[in-house]
């Protein structure tokens, strides 16, 4: 029983359960007051877990297409297999899974009396699934895929409370703006740190990824111009903390804003020397877990905000 738990990364689904709850609490409930959000009552959880099922079923579903890559990559952290859950029992869960998760979103669908938003869920669903079977075998698609989905997560509630953040536009708009533009930074931090770890990853498993058949950026250019596409992306990542110094330019705290946006930038530019020097798969190793910890820094920063 314990590995259908472990397959499911409580860990990541926790901190994606959490970010969300925390957003309705930090920007929409009192920015938009608790009676006029879409997702009123019980909806906005419901909404919540069923962006949990669609992230669980997704790691069920890219352990399965990944075991035999994962047998070289990483053989202690292996889910599916002997002592372990059989490939049926994945898929089995896996159906469970998206199927529960396919009836929430036609009743928050009912609910809200926005039938045609239902297929939204086969939409993310059936990208995950390919991007697990698929797109994450073949260069920089795979990886882009993935950070779109991880600014898929604050940005699928900003789209779900559109109709009151129009409204919102009309009757104060510096609160609009503030609201768009410190998602759009969040947004946009979430996708390039996204892709530039999973070319971080992608260059950690590049021994086992050759061996499955794959074809990501590090097997086909190899690793060291691998690297060279990263420090680009990097750079880019740098780039765009000045939206965070944008969206914050007229708080009362952009100075300690700011400060924040030092701490971010000399993080990353630490992970650059870190990558220039990098040469064995503990290294890269190492640089990812570095990144993960700058996007929950990250997410611990967007979620005070509105407190500065």
């Amino acid at each position: 029983m314990i590995n259908y738990f472990k397959i499911l990364r409580p860990n990541n689904l926790l901190i994606i359960a959490l970010s969300q709850v925390l957003i309705y609490v930090a920007y929409f409930f009192p920015l938009l007051s608790c009676d006029k959000v879409t997702l009123s009552n019980h909806l906005w959880v419901i909404f919540i877990v069923d962006t949990i099922l669609i992230a669980g079923g997704s790691y069920v579903i890219n352990d399965i297409f990944d075991h035999r890559a994962d047998l070289i990559n990483k053989p202690n952290k292996l889910y599916i297999g002997e002592g372990r859950l059989s490939p049926s029992d994945a898929k089995r869960l896996y159906g469970i899974i998206t199927v529960l998760g396919f009836l929430l979103a036609i009743y928050i669908a009912y609910r809200i009396e926005k039938i045609h938003l239902v297929m939204i869920y086969p939409v993310a669903v059936g990208m995950l699934y390919y991007y697990s079977s698929r797109w994450k075998k073949i260069a920089l698609v795979g990886n882009v895929v993935v950070a779109i989905f991880c600014g898929f997560v604050p940005g699928i509630l900003l789209y779900a409370e559109w109709d009151h953040l129009l409204q919102l536009r009309d009757d104060d708009l510096q609160t609009y703006t503030f609201i768009i533009d410190i998602f759009t930074a969040y947004i946009v931090f979430a996708f390039m740190s996204t892709i530039v770890r999973e070319l971080i990853k992608d260059v950690e498993d590049v021994i086992g990824d050759k061996a499955a058949g794959y074809r990501t950026l590090p097997v086909l250019i190899g690793t060291r111009y691998a690297k060279y596409t990263i420090v680009f992306l990097m750079i880019m990542f740098v780039c765009s903390f000045q939206l965070w110094i944008g969206s914050l330019r007229q708080s009362a705290g952009h100075i300690l804003a700011n400060i924040i946006i030092g701490i971010f930038v000399l993080s990353t530019l630490a992970i650059l020397f870190k990558l220039i020097v990098a040469n064995k798969k503990e290294h890269y190793s190492e640089l990812s877990k570095w990144m993960k910890l700058i996007m929950i820094f990250a997410l611990f920063v967007f979620l005070c905000i509105p407190f500065i």
